[in-house]
């Protein structure tokens, strides 16, 4: 079990702005060292928030948000790309108690836990109130001020984009397209050099470890030049400016204006002899400089955007550092791709600054590679509205755990499928999410699942509906809507064993209800119907053997009842609801038969078996031992009765028997009151019972 980092409470939901203010409050310490949890700044942590908050209250749509997965927002790599799609930003307005002081460290503890919406002194609390601005008002629509709630989740890195800058942000984390024009992979032929783009962007060189030169037409990337190894050239490569010629690059040393080098004309398709041109200005200032040697440390790939505005470095002695973009302007890191085990050797951005060409080498040993082109990102936009699949539908309502969801993905999937069978499926699925809090609705479903076909989804929902009209006091219904499954079950192979299993199955349920409803020839039909079952193999023949003994009973047969009732506690001796309900019928009969001793027996073991039987077991046996005269047997049963009910008819038993037995022990007072309480319920012959021992007590005047 995870522990709370931070409190949260929501101050404020301004949805036309659109804003939320919360107070969050650090609910983490560590008062032997002095340290907590540090105030939350980056805006991936309040996107966590209102993840949190979308996913705490009943779905009302499909919006994005709700459409993050768990996995996905606790995945740091899908929090530093996509925050700024959700948040624009986070600012701190207010902060108490930071940083923690000498007199207030003693009356801080280490872990602070929600209990009624707040925190024990809470006003101690290290905290800070932020205004959060997001970049729709539909991940407000889950808050409400005075929201209060503890989480796990914490800061971590998202990417500082900005909405005016973000046309410009190159996307990192994939390339927009891969070049491999090299093969090999364990030699110098195949592992990437340079590369350099023309200045007017028409094409980029790249070479291999091997002096190989290729040259690709930037409008399709096709290749326009291939070149074995030469000197003229060797791995490093730059172009002459204002010119279409490749020549090599030094990199300890400027080239000298007016010396004449060789050079290879990519329009000619030639070696040619030029004159060096004058330097010309870089194009970006010292501040440019200056971040590029700090951003990329030992590192040598680094390249500045022809404008200036923004930095890439890449560091080859640091595998698994992968590409880093800053903003000059303030040296804030923007955005960070981490590329595993790949080695970026070096950078090039096109001369428009709307691509960036990245030499990667990717072998564990240091050979193999690609070049790999990143292009400029999109202007932030918040994620659209999503379309799911009747697939990803379905996947969604097996997953959620809360019913108002499933209600709404259920419709939804109800709406967007084809199928009469799935869509029968689905009502089935709603019904059961309906059933506890909407029986009427429940009912329409399920009778929506039977008709919409698809025989083993109708004969479930059938069988399903016939519990819930059961349960809503319609036994007519049920056995009618139990009658569909059986017809159901009946019309398949029964050459197949599960098909017999399940027909018996629907026949006991059958017989269940139609000796439950007891009408005219209904226990004749139970006792014919849970002897089919037997035959056809039960898959609980306990079960149908208690049925068969519990129908004997009720039409008086005790003699018959009473070796099936034997028989099935014999087929299911762990069965604690059969042995409940087989002893109390059975404890019935010995009753009867004015057998006390052997009813208190099967009474006892009811009372054991199973809680359901428990209070009319107590009261069966306070009253064989009352019967029996052992008073005070009686009277430890009959208060136990009394702890473990409150029907009005074992409560008016239990008080009447006790406050006679009170009476008879002189204890008057105690006698009135259950007397009373027994004549309270008004509930059958112990009820009057007690208001004759109650006159005899008080001279027919009624409690004192």
């Amino acid at each position: 079990m995870s522990t709370d980092l931070y409190g949260v409470r929501v101050l404020e939901v301004a949805p036309a702005e659109p804003r939320v203010r919360f107070r969050v409050f650090v609910v983490y310490y560590d008062t032997g060292s002095r340290t907590h949890a540090p105030l939350p700044d980056d805006p991936s942590f309040f996107l966590s928030l209102l993840w949190e908050a979308s996913h705490r209250e009943p779905l009302t749509s499909l919006h994005p948000l709700w459409m993050v997965s768990a996995k996905q927002i606790v995945d740091e790599a899908w929090i530093a790309a996509e925050t700024h799609r959700y948040v624009r930003g986070a600012e701190r307005v207010e902060t108490r108690n930071h940083p923690v002081t000498d007199d207030l460290w003693p009356r801080l503890s280490d872990f602070y836990y929600l209990r009624d919406d707040g925190w024990h002194d809470e006003e101690t609390l290290v905290q800070a109130d932020y205004d959060v601005e997001v970049t729709d008002p539909r991940w407000l629509a889950a808050l409400s001020p005075g929201q209060t709630w503890a989480t796990t989740s914490y800061s971590s890195r998202s990417d500082l984009v900005t909405e005016p800058e973000a046309p410009a942000v190159l996307e990192l984390r994939r390339p927009a397209l891969t070049l491999d024009p090299f093969t090999g992979e364990e030699d110098d032929g195949g592992t990437p050099g340079d590369l350099a783009f023309s200045d007017d962007g028409r094409f980029l060189a790249v070479t291999n470890q091997a002096c190989e030169l290729v040259v690709f037409d930037t409008g399709d990337w096709s290749e326009r030049t291939r070149i074995a190894g030469s000197p003229l050239w060797g791995q490093d490569v730059r172009w002459i400016p204002g010119t279409h010629l490749v020549t090599g690059r030094d990199l300890d040393e400027e080239p000298e204006a007016g010396a004449r080098v060789r050079a290879y004309d990519v329009d000619a398709g030639a070696e040619t002899e030029v004159t060096e041109p004058p330097l010309r200005a870089t194009p970006h200032g010292a501040e440019a400089r200056r971040l590029a040697n700090t951003a990329a440390g030992s590192g040598e790939a680094c390249a500045i955007r022809p404008d200036g505005a923004h930095l890439v470095t890449g560091d080859g002695d640091d595998p698994g550092r992968g590409l880093s973009l800053w903003r000059v302007a303030d040296g804030k890191l923007l955005t960070r791709c981490l590329a595993d085990a790949d080695i970026v050797r070096e950078l090039a951005w096109s001369p428009d600054g709307t691509t960036l060409a990245a030499s990667v080498i990717t072998g564990w040993q240091g050979y193999g590679g690609e070049f790999r082109l990143y292009r400029a990102g999109q202007p932030v936009r918040p994620p659209a509205e999503v379309s799911p699949t009747v697939a990803e539908l379905r996947a969604l309502a097996a997953e959620t755990h809360d019913p108002q969801d499933s209600l709404l993905l259920l419709d939804l999937l109800i709406e967007s499928e084809q199928d009469p069978a799935a869509i029968g499926r689905a009502y089935r699925d709603k019904a059961k999410a309906l059933r506890h809090t909407d029986p009427p609705a429940a009912t329409e479903a399920y009778r929506r699942a039977v008709e919409l076909g698809g025989s083993t989804n109708a004969l479930h929902a059938s069988r399903e509906l016939a519990l819930l009209l059961r349960d809503l006091g319609d036994l007519d219904g049920a056995v009618e809507s139990v009658r569909t499954a059986h017809r159901i079950a009946g019309g398949r192979d029964l050459a197949s064993r599960n098909n017999r299993k399940s027909l018996a199955e629907v026949l006991v349920l059958l017989a269940d209800l139609v000796r439950t409803r007891a009408g005219q020839g209904d226990h004749v039909e139970a006792s014919a119907l849970y002897r089919k079952a037997i035959d056809l193999g039960a898959p609980k023949p306990g079960w149908a053997h208690l049925g068969l003994g519990w129908t004997a009973t009720e039409i008086g047969d005790d003699e018959a009842a009473e070796p099936l009732l034997l028989r099935a506690l014999e087929l299911a001796p762990a069965d604690l609801s059969i042995r409940g309900y087989a002893s109390m019928l059975l404890g019935g009969i010995a009753k009867k038969r004015r057998n006390l001793a052997e009813a208190l027996r099967w009474y006892r073991q009811a009372f054991k078996a199973d809680d359901a039987h428990r209070p009319l077991a107590t009261g069966h046996l306070g009253e064989l031992h009352y019967l029996l005269d052992e008073t005070e047997q009686a009277r430890v049963w009959y208060e136990r009765m009394l702890r473990a009910t409150d029907d009005p008819e074992l409560v008016a038993e239990g008080c009447c028997r006790l406050g006679e037995l009170a009476a008879r022990d002189g204890d008057r007072q105690v006698a009135v009151d259950l007397l009373n309480r027994a004549v309270a319920t008004g509930s059958g012959a112990f009820a009057d019972s007690a208001r004759n021992l109650l006159g005899d007590l008080t001279g027919g005047r009624g409690g004192s």
